[in-house]
């Protein structure tokens, strides 16, 4: 979901943030790394492409660690890092749960009226 506008207030006060590092270029020092996963595991598992590749779960696993890897050997941070990853988006929530469940939401009909 993000922070409305927090995105937009950090580029502004931190343009600095905006600035691409390469391996090229002389990284300057950092002190802590904090990383979304979220956004890590989606790029490494399946993306928004539109040929969505299946691969194992290994693979995947072993494209987080890469991907994972690459930031922490260019960043090297001198004391803390941290990886944060939360859990569904609520709207994934019931989504996923009436995948699961698919005989719950089916509309039912009425029982038939008994005569006495």
């Amino acid at each position: 979901m993000g922070v409305p506008r927090f995105f937009r207030w950090l580029s502004e006060r931190y343009p600095l943030t905006l600035h691409p590092i390469t391996s090229s270029v002389a990284v300057p020092q950092f002190d802590n790394l904090y990383l979304d996963m979220n956004g890590i595991i989606h790029n490494c598992t399946h993306g928004n492409a539109d040929d969505i590749i299946a691969l194992s779960e290994k693979d995947q696993m072993m494209a987080i660690f890469r991907y994972v890897d690459e930031i922490f050997n260019l960043i090297r941070p001198q004391r803390v890092f941290y990886m944060a990853i939360d859990g569904l988006n609520p709207s994934g929530c019931p989504h996923t749960f009436r995948r699961r469940t698919p005989r719950q939401n089916e509309p039912t009909a009425p029982a038939p009226l008994q005569s006495r």
